[in-house]
């Protein structure tokens, strides 16, 4: 059991209905053993996602954060994924390319190969606590708890990489043109304007960085030099100033 994989699932709000396509997809593509948990208690998804780490099995190896509207969509998918932190010593965090990503100029990664990026949404990524002991923060504004790039940040601080791959893509929801009310109606949470100021803010005075920085290509040196100071110089979940 020292591999173990939990599949950690939440929605945006107390719905538990919105669960059933993710079930059914997870029970038709996922013939590998794992655990699995569901958040179905009120809460925002940063905060869900902090009483996934917090509650998650004692043998967990691998944890994986599944959105409600995120599917698999390959059989097989887990062992994928899984296999990578084998033959990748640097890895601590995996997602799975999904289709909407090309429109934003980011091409699938061809089999068998990993596309290092400074950022990956949680929509599907797996985390290799033995590598990473992710942390929540219960200073972000909005009363978040865990954000994605937050947790990236702190897989790159540790000295690991995070990674995206495409042998195994998934279904992700697109939202990124609906209005705040068609949002909501289906499940999903906006930030509000002055929430998402605050939670940049606080982003970059933790992290040292730019927020924009973290979107960029992993090829620009200045975030990789701001990690690999971090990853010496500080313990995991410590909060630095520039």
């Amino acid at each position: 059991m020292k591999d173990q994989v939990e599949i950690c699932l939440w929605a945006h709000e107390h719905r538990p209905e919105l669960f059933g396509p993710l079930l059914e997809a997870i029970g038709k593509y996922t013939p590998e053993s794992f655990v699995l948990s569901q958040m179905l208690e009120p809460g925002n998804c940063h905060e869900n996602m902090k009483k996934v780490v917090e509650r998650r099995q004692p043998d967990t190896r691998f944890l994986l954060f599944m959105d409600w509207d995120a599917r698999p969509t390959v059989s097989g998918w887990l062992t994928t994924m899984r296999n990578y932190f084998e033959s990748e010593p640097l890895l601590g965090s995996l997602s799975a390319w999904e289709p909407n990503l090309a429109k934003y100029g980011i091409a699938r990664p061809p089999p068998g190969k990993l596309f290092y990026v400074r950022f990956a949404a949680c929509y599907m990524q797996m985390y290799d606590l033995s590598r990473v002991p992710i942390m929540p923060d219960t200073s972000i504004p909005g009363g978040y708890a865990m954000t994605d790039l937050d947790l990236c940040c702190q897989v790159w601080s540790n000295g690991y990489r995070v990674a995206m791959q495409g042998d195994c893509p998934a279904y992700h929801m697109e939202k990124v043109d609906m209005s705040r009310e068609e949002a909501e109606s289906q499940g999903f949470v906006q930030h509000l304007p002055e929430e998402f100021r605050a939670q940049v803010k606080w982003f970059e005075k933790k992290w040292g960085i730019r927020y924009a920085d973290a979107f960029e290509a992993v090829g620009q040196n200045r975030f990789l030099v701001r990690m690999a100071e971090l990853s010496r110089s500080r313990v995991p979940g410590q909060a630095v100033s520039r």
